[in-house]
């Protein structure tokens, strides 16, 4: 549960975004705020900061102690956050927070009202690039399209990804069906279904 990608990111941008997500829950939440040290958003502020001098430094081993940091202190809270009876509706905050909930092994859909389209067209290939958030215990997704031929709906894998973004997929011009699958060990779960249309031109 500690290796997954919201609790470890991997990445210093990635790890950015998580701590920026959850200053954010925890100042909207009072109960989660009284939960958590008092010093909680001072901690988060400069664990940004931290990680925003060093991508600015340019520096390897800068980038490495400030993400490695970042990512003690995500573990940091989990652990605060996972005690038994703290809350009660547990579910709900760890959802809030972006964070797989440890006292469940249920794995959450992706929630297509975060998916941002962007589109390229390098040379005559249109390219599109389907950039969503992470779900909560999902170690990859796969990409699923819907196709209505003849009367009857085939679905179809598209595309692979251990990281919530499919890159260049090679989708043809006009108006898809999708939906993203989220998997880990323990199984998968399909998002609600949604539209992207690909333009001629960009």
């Amino acid at each position: 549960m500690t290796e997954e990608p919201l609790v470890m990111p991997y990445t210093l941008g990635a790890a950015l975004e998580r701590l920026s997500h959850i200053r954010g829950a925890v100042a909207r939440d009072a109960e989660l705020a009284a939960a958590l040290p008092a010093a909680t958003p001072e901690h988060l502020h400069r664990a940004r900061e931290a990680l925003i001098l060093a991508l600015e430094s340019g520096d390897q081993a800068t980038k490495q102690k400030a993400l490695g940091t970042a990512q003690s202190y995500l573990r940091q809270l989990l652990e605060t956050l996972a005690q038994p009876g703290l809350f009660a509706d547990s579910a709900q905050k760890f959802a809030l927070l972006g964070f797989p909930d440890p006292l469940s092994d249920k794995l959450a859909p992706v929630d297509v009202s975060t998916v941002v389209t962007t589109f390229s067209r390098p040379d005559r290939q249109m390219f599109t690039t389907i950039a969503f958030e992470a779900s909560p215990g999902a170690r990859g997704y796969r990409l699923r399209e819907t196709r209505h031929i003849e009367g009857e709906d085939f679905v179809d894998d598209t595309l692979e990804s251990l990281t919530p973004v499919f890159r260049r997929a090679r989708l043809p011009i006009g108006v898809h069906r999708l939906a993203i699958e989220s998997r880990n060990a323990s199984g998968f779960v399909m998002s609600e279904e949604f539209q992207v249309i690909v333009p001629q031109d960009v």
